[in-house]
């Protein structure tokens, strides 16, 4: 499960690295809160690429889950007894 929550940390930190100054500045002037900055301008800001990092972590998961049910199957039938 872990190979899915890193994409989407990754994009998500991206997404707040990457998010334009000038928006910044601008809420600035009006002298918001951190929560009403946070809430106004940086989480609109970044939300798609948030959005993007859990669509690709929701498939990397879900692509584990399936090798890993796959390998498990056939771990098991290697080690079955084999009727004769």
């Amino acid at each position: 499960m872990l190979h899915g929550i890193i994409p989407i940390m990754m994009f998500a930190m991206n997404a707040v690295l990457n998010l334009p100054n000038v928006h910044l500045k601008t809420a600035r002037v009006l002298r918001p809160s951190r929560r009403q900055l946070l809430l106004t301008v940086v989480l609109p800001g970044a939300l798609p690429e948030i959005v993007s990092g859990l669509r690709i972590g929701f498939s990397l998961t879900l692509l584990g889950v399936l090798i890993g049910e796959t390998k498990s199957v056939s771990v098991a039938r290697s080690a079955a007894p084999r009727a004769r």
